[in-house]
């Protein structure tokens, strides 16, 4: 059945991202503050075909003209948002959402190679560019290792924006508490790791359980 259970089809993310005050598109109210900001959007490079997914006061929104004071940031994003019309089910967007992408995995090899030659490699840049050309920028030019990580952190940030990867990248990173601050309830020299359930505790006293979860 529709809502709230395992029965729903598709995606729910048109209804979390679209920003209210739009009948035509997918929301419940509680939409519309998963939004990029400016900062978001000033990281762009000039000529960035995914800035498409980014809409500003007066732009097209599934047809009627972008609210920017609806928005929590005065932007919106297009990205996995569909019109109310295209409903299956109370909620449901036909649009299934992605779990691994094609450019998530280019960037995921570009970064491990990077690390394993303590330094970019000609299969690297090869991996990295193929994401930029898809969005019409110029190759990357000779890096070093910090300055390619740098430019994978930069490029996977652009390229996944609204995909679930961002946050647990930044943990990974170690960028977690630089970045995120106190957002989402980070807390440094925690939460980079989940705890170990306490049933596998119990079943095993050889076991410790992750800092600062006790």
């Amino acid at each position: 059945g529709p809502g709230w259970n395992e029965g729903s089809d598709g995606s729910w993310m048109s209804g979390w991202s679209g920003v209210g005050g739009h009948a035509n598109v997918i929301n419940f109210g509680f939409g519309g503050g998963n939004q990029p900001n400016q900062e978001f959007v000033d990281s762009f490079e000039p000529g960035d075909d995914r800035m498409f997914h980014i809409v500003v006061d007066g732009d097209d929104y599934l047809g009627t003209p972008f609210i920017a004071a609806n928005s929590t940031t005065g932007f919106g994003s297009t990205k996995y948002i569909v019109p109310k019309t295209a409903e299956t089910r109370s909620g449901d967007s036909p649009i299934n959402y992605l779990l691994i992408r094609y450019a998530d995995v280019l960037l995921m090899y570009a970064e491990a190679l990077n690390e394993e030659n303590n330094g970019p490699t000609p299969e690297a840049y090869d991996a990295i560019n193929e994401v930029r050309a898809r969005a019409n920028l110029p190759n990357l030019g000779l890096l070093s290792e910090q300055e390619f990580l740098d430019a994978v952190v930069r490029e996977r940030r652009i390229e996944l924006f609204l995909e679930g990867h961002r946050t647990w990248d930044l943990v990974r990173w170690g960028m977690g508490s630089q970045v995120l601050g106190t957002s989402n309830g980070f807390q440094e020299g925690k939460n980079e790791f989940l705890p170990i359930p306490q049933s596998e505790l119990n079943a095993n006293s050889l076991l410790v359980q992750n800092p600062n979860y006790n």
